[in-house]
């Protein structure tokens, strides 16, 4: 009797294993494709938001690079006692032009952030910063004219030169499997020139460095102090 019924349970097993392997093999298959299909859509996204910034960072780029150059011949000239003609509403104007360049590159990034966090937050950042001396750099004329158009040519070549980093780094997360190459990292004459690249480590130091080293970082650091500081003193108020 046991005999006979020992082939049956040995089939029942087989069977079961057969089935559950099968199984296993079809929900491997389904998420297998699952994730192809998810890698297809996020290097779609890649490049889609690759093509809708390149332009806004070639325009911001461009027309900050063009301002640093102006600046730096105008410079050249006065160190060497030459006169020029000074038109601060021109020079106002050609500032201006570049904070709004800023300004939608950023607002743009910011809105897209979960594509890579990091990155474009060290971006925004970095571009805040120099934002922020250009706009100094317009409100204080109490220094010599050399100075702000030292001042207002660093920091507008600063914009350029982090336009430059994202481009690099969105076209290698765009194209750079599809190619098996990567766009080139900027390499400054300046070693204590920042440069933003796609590198966890590194993005971490630059968070730091643009966050709370610079006078950016340094004002926002002292602002968020004093609102933490009125909103306790309110606090304590109603308790």
């Amino acid at each position: 009797m046991t005999r006979d019924f020992f082939p049956s349970l040995a089939t029942l097993v087989v069977a079961f294993f057969s089935i559950r392997f099968a199984v296993l093999h079809i929900k491997e298959q389904h998420q297998n494709a699952l994730n192809l299909q998810a890698e297809a859509r996020k290097k779609d996204i890649q490049i889609e938001l690759f093509k809708e910034i390149q332009e806004r960072l070639d325009h911001c780029g461009s027309i900050a690079f063009e301002l640093s150059n102006s600046l730096i011949f105008k410079i050249t000239y006065l160190e060497n006692g030459l006169n020029i003609n000074h038109d601060e509403a021109e020079f106002a104007n050609h500032i201006k032009t570049v904070l709004e360049s800023i300004t939608q590159i950023t607002i743009f990034i910011e809105y897209r952030e979960i594509v890579s966090p990091k990155l474009f937050r060290v971006t925004r950042s970095a571009l805040h910063s120099s934002h922020y001396e250009l706009l100094e750099t317009l409100k204080d004329r109490s220094i010599n004219l050399v100075e702000r158009y030292k001042m207002a040519s660093k920091a507008a070549g600063d914009v350029a030169s982090y336009c430059h980093d994202l481009n690099a780094c969105l076209q290698n997360h765009a194209f750079g499997d599809l190619f098996n190459n990567q766009a080139p990292i900027r390499k400054p004459i300046d070693p204590n020139e920042k440069v933003i690249i796609d590198d966890d480590k590194e993005l971490d130091r630059l968070l730091q460095y643009f966050e709370h080293e610079t006078r950016y970082g340094k004002m926002m650091d002292e602002t968020n102090r004093d609102v933490i500081e009125i909103f306790t003193r309110e606090q304590e108020k109603t308790t």
